[in-house]
């Protein structure tokens, strides 16, 4: 870390900070208080520019006040600017190689990415990488990597042969062409304390922690469940477009015609409107590969065709019920899931509706993050 920030310092260039925005639990206000803990040369007005990875989320402006106002604490009169990307404002965006970044990263000569390590069920893990490039990527571009989620290779935990993840390495590979200097620092943060961290370069600090990652979000269990339990808080919690990472995560471990109980607050509701106009054209015999050969691949596609697929009588035939205080049933296609205020009426629901008998269950805290499987020697025997 000391010669990046040395050379950054000599150059008299403003580091630029990449950092997660709120839907994830990166501890960034820490990681700055450590930076210019240990280099206080960084304190000097207009050391950073900060560009905030948002990926194709939105925020409001409240929010948007609340979180600076939290993550960039530590650096005072050290933080010059704090911009947040937007997907679709195209004119921001500038090319780097093949792919189309924020204009700060282009146009900046050391950059400082912060991300937290957590499983992700089609990236492999989250981290710092995938704040510097999906972050700050333009909305085609998103899409574009998003489309090798179909790939079976892609999956929570996977990094290896994980062509998500090799065009993430793609797209650093690009950027160090360019010139630019990177440094990534790595967080594994669980209940809001940091309990693993390294630093250096963006493609390899995320296999670093990777050990305490797998300890910390992965569980086996011996057998598939008949009814699934998948909790989920904020901020993966605050939409359905969000919470269905638990399913993806977690609902291999159900046995077909089986249960789910999916538990999240969803005050923002659905979440993005594209997610839910998907889920209203989809059937459950749409096939994604052919959407992708003939290029009407859409974002939301790799998650709502998953979630026909979990439920449809002809694939699994999983029974879905969801808990939220904020969803509605005119919200959802028929025959995708029910919505209840309480999570008793929806075990329930599922002890009437599973096919079989329900002997079976597991409950899963947190389960945006945290994955389950299934132990396939003890499934062998």
């Amino acid at each position: 870390m000391a010669p990046f920030v040395e050379d950054a310092v000599a150059a008299g260039h403003p580091i630029l900070l990449i950092v997660n925005d709120p839907h994830r639990a990166t501890r960034t206000a820490a990681a700055l208080a450590s930076l210019v803990g240990a280099f206080p040369r960084l304190r000097s007005p207009g050391s950073f520019n900060a560009l905030i990875a948002t990926g194709t989320h939105h925020f409001e402006r409240p929010d948007r006040a609340r979180f600076e106002a939290a993550s960039f604490a530590p650096l005072g009169a050290a933080l010059k600017t704090v911009i947040w990307h937007d997907a679709r404002a195209r004119e921001s965006l500038t090319a780097v190689g093949s792919t189309r970044l924020h204009h700060l990263i282009a146009d900046s000569a050391f950059l400082l990415a912060i991300g937290s390590v957590e499983p992700h069920y089609f990236a492999g893990l989250t981290g710092p990488h995938k704040t510097l490039t999906i972050g700050c990527m333009v909305y085609e571009d998103i899409q574009r990597n998003h489309a090798l989620a179909l790939d079976s290779a892609a999956a929570p935990l996977q990094l290896h042969g994980n062509p998500v993840f090799d065009d993430i390495l793609r797209v650093v590979g690009e950027l160090r062409s360019a010139g630019k200097r990177i440094l990534a620092l790595a967080e594994v943060v669980v209940g809001g304390v940091t309990v693993a961290a390294a630093s250096g370069d963006p493609t390899q600090v995320v296999q670093s922690p990777a050990p305490v990652t797998r300890g910390v979000f992965s569980r086996v269990i011996p057998e598939p469940v008949d009814l699934l339990w998948l909790r989920v808080p904020v901020p993966l919690g605050a939409n359905l477009y969000q919470a269905d990472k638990a399913l993806k995560n977690n609902a291999a471990v159900v046995r077909n015609g089986g249960g789910v109980l999916l538990e999240a607050p969803c005050p923002e509701g659905v979440g993005p409107r594209a997610f839910l106009d998907v889920l209203a054209e989809t059937t459950p015999r749409d096939s994604l590969r052919e959407r992708v050969r003939t290029g009407a691949y859409q974002l939301a596609d790799h998650k709502a065709i998953q979630l026909w697929k979990l439920v449809d009588p002809a694939d699994r035939g999983v029974r879905l019920a969801v808990v939220s205080s904020q969803l509605v049933d005119a919200d959802i296609p028929a025959g995708l899931f029910l919505v209840f205020r309480d999570a008793a009426a929806a075990i329930a629901y599922l002890l009437r509706s599973v096919v079989g008998p329900v002997v079976k269950g597991v409950i899963v805290e947190d389960a945006g993050i945290v994955c389950t499987t299934v132990d396939a020697a003890l499934q062998a025997r």
